[in-house]
């Protein structure tokens, strides 16, 4: 899963549209970098065209980050699979 420069993303679930990115982020587990609480996210999100804001729920730390990014395989993206059922694999 990718480094956003603020966080580390552990898995993302999510919505795919019918040319297979990512519509809407469902849920999403990630480490904040700065003061290392791991945090998830689900009906709390807030979400932007095209994007996710993250937000650490121990320092507030928060960046935007493109729904794209967010998954680093094709493959996920194409399935509309979670990253953590895909690791599973």
């Amino acid at each position: 899963m990718p480094d956003t420069g603020l966080f580390y993303v552990f898995s993302v679930d999510y919505v795919a549209d019918a040319r297979g990115c990512i519509d809407q982020v469902t849920s999403i587990v990630f480490r904040c970098n700065q003061c290392h609480h791991v945090s998830r996210a689900d009906a709390e999100l807030k979400r932007m065209t095209g994007g996710t804001l993250l937000t650490c729920g121990k320092c507030g730390s928060h960046q935007a980050v493109s729904n794209a990014r967010l998954v680093d395989s094709e493959h996920l993206a194409a399935t509309g699979q979670s990253a953590a059922a895909a690791d599973q694999r």
